[in-house]
């Protein structure tokens, strides 16, 4: 019954559309030729309508997802979920270290400045027993765990730097991420990796905070707000800070977090970049 409606309808539509453009004709030829575009369009447009109208509402699109058959997975990753679990350290099993007690002052410092997280680079030697062991760990601390470290980041005098100050047993972290250190290291031939540390660490209890190298004589260094506030922002966040600049080094300002930083504060330890 719609059918047939649908084809009076047409009819008679084709009809007057007919007499209209004679009409047309008959006034001008001009006018003739416009008035045939108009009802072509005019049709053109009531075709499409009535198509919509048909259209089921309830018409269910279905989505084939092909999925690759094949992931390849970096050898980092890899090595991660093969770990040894009983060769990790007691020292980076405590994932809820006590915090300072205006901690959260900390975190609104460093958010406020746009810090979202610190940065510790390191010899892509050194990965294997960052995972192994479970997290970054003081140079002190690996003496004394019997840690081998197979490509030490410091010399002998640095660490004799350390203990004149009482940092032996901290893991060295950095507010920018092209420290004038790693650059050195590149030029002497070693592979290295940026690893991005959680901020959460600064609201550590021990940690504490130097507004230049820390074994620079002229650094300040401490833990509470006012020792953060030390920091000079806006040579932090530059990059490639030369030599002769005078935000040189305050551009190397230090976070120094007691004995270990556990794993799972490491964003990317399984996909470090590459420096």
């Amino acid at each position: 019954m719609g059918n047939d409606n649908q084809l009076a309808q047409g009819c008679g539509c084709l009809w007057y559309a007919t007499m209209g453009i004679c009409g047309a004709f008959a006034l001008h030829p001009i006018v003739g030729i416009i008035a045939i575009v108009v009802v072509i369009c005019i049709w053109i447009s009531s075709e499409k309508e009535q198509a919509s109208y048909n259209r089921p509402s309830n018409t269910t699109v279905q989505t084939t997802i092909i999925k690759p058959t094949h992931q390849p997975q970096s050898k980092t990753l890899e090595f991660s979920q093969n770990c040894d679990p009983s060769l990790r350290l007691a020292i980076t099993k405590n994932l809820s270290p006590a915090k300072k007690i205006n901690h959260e002052s900390f975190r609104q410092e460093l958010l406020g400045h746009g810090i979202r997280c610190f940065y510790h680079f390191t010899d892509v030697r050194n990965l294997e027993n960052i995972r192994k062991y479970g997290g970054l760990i003081s140079w002190s601390s690996c003496d004394t765990h019997d840690v081998e470290i197979p490509s030490a980041g410091g010399s002998d005098f640095s660490r004799r730097l350390d203990m004149r100050y009482n940092l032996q047993d901290y893991v060295r972290l950095s507010f920018c991420d092209d420290h004038p250190m790693a650059y050195r290291l590149k030029q002497e031939g070693k592979t290295l990796v940026l690893l991005k540390i959680r901020i959460d660490v600064a609201e550590w209890e021990g940690t504490l905070f130097s507004n230049i190298n820390a074994t620079d004589v002229g650094h300040s260094h401490g833990g509470s707000l006012s020792d953060l506030q030390k920091i000079r922002w806006s040579a932090v966040k530059r990059n490639y800070v030369s030599r002769e600049d005078e935000d040189f080094k305050y551009h190397q300002a230090e976070i120094l977090v007691k004995t270990a930083i556990p794993k799972e504060f490491i964003v990317n330890l399984d996909n470090p970049i590459y420096l």
